[in-house]
């Protein structure tokens, strides 16, 4: 894909990959050491970007507490760490270890069975009316999907969000998301569980290529591998049901000072906890 500096001539399976992988706005962002993401503004000037995942737990589950997962037998965030690595370097640079991580070898052999090709990994992307940015794990082409005999583009392109362990309470339902700016959303009927706070996250990353980078996805899923199982998650009906209270919350965040927004989440969290003691 990288090598190719044209769209014309390419077969329709590749022409919406084409366009994410070589979209304008790679050029407006970047991720700098130390600084974390900055976007590169027309006069040149530079504005800091918040990633995803503080905005995400400040938000919508603030104080809640997580359930274990049994990671730490199997590496814990290092793990993921690995995992991450050695497929940005097998898709973006076709660099391939000797001593693969079994967990890379499953996402890997999974990704062939279902006819999901790869074209880039740790992709940047970037709403800057959210103040966010952040990385695709994976973009694949779904090969399954029939070509048109008319010649148009195929939507095909799947972005993949890769999890690795979470062999235990990965459903677990114990408390509920937060929605500080959004008053009465039905977010608040949502259970704060690791499935839907990774399923939040991949909302948001459809929302931001969706919005921002001319709707090139087809669909975007969770593939948890744990020790024993390889699931595959899409975004829920109920999450996707309140994607606009999701994005608003977001977006008001950044109107508020940092002690605001614990308080507005202390508050969130409580009322949170309430309606479970009033519901179960």
């Amino acid at each position: 894909m990288t090598s190719t500096m044209s769209p014309v001539g390419l077969s329709p399976r590749y022409i919406n990959a084409y366009k994410l992988f070589h979209h304008p706005r790679r050029h407006q962002i970047r991720k700098q050491p130390w600084v974390g993401y900055v976007m590169v503004m027309p006069d040149g000037k530079t504005r800091k970007l918040d990633g995803l995942t503080k905005p995400l737990k400040e938000v919508f589950y603030p104080y809640q507490r997580s359930e274990s997962t049994g990671g730490a037998k199997t590496g814990g965030s290092a793990r993921g760490n690995i995992v991450d690595k050695e497929i940005a370097d097998l898709v973006n640079h076709c660099r391939v270890s000797t001593t693969l991580s079994k967990y890379t070898v499953q996402v890997l052999t999974y990704l062939k069975k279902h006819n999901l090709q790869p074209f880039a990994a740790q992709y940047l992307v970037f709403d800057e009316n959210l103040g966010i940015a952040t990385e695709l794990d994976l973009l694949c082409i779904d090969l399954s999907v029939a070509v048109s005999l008319s010649g148009a583009a195929v939507d095909n392109v799947v972005n993949v969000q890769v999890k690795t362990g979470f062999d235990l309470n990965y459903e677990t339902e114990k408390e509920y998301l937060s929605s500080p700016f959004v008053k009465d959303s039905a977010i608040t009927r949502i259970y704060k569980n690791h499935k839907n706070t990774h399923q939040l996250q991949n909302l948001v990353e459809h929302m931001i290529v969706q919005l921002r980078y001319d709707r090139l996805l087809k669909e975007s899923v969770v593939l948890v591998f744990s020790e024993e199982v390889n699931s595959l998650y899409r975004i829920g009906h109920m999450l996707m049901a309140v994607k606009a209270d999701v994005y608003e919350n977001l977006y008001k965040r950044q109107h508020v000072q940092p002690l605001d927004l614990q308080i507005k989440g202390m508050k969130a969290g409580a009322a949170a906890k309430k309606a479970k003691a009033l519901f179960t």
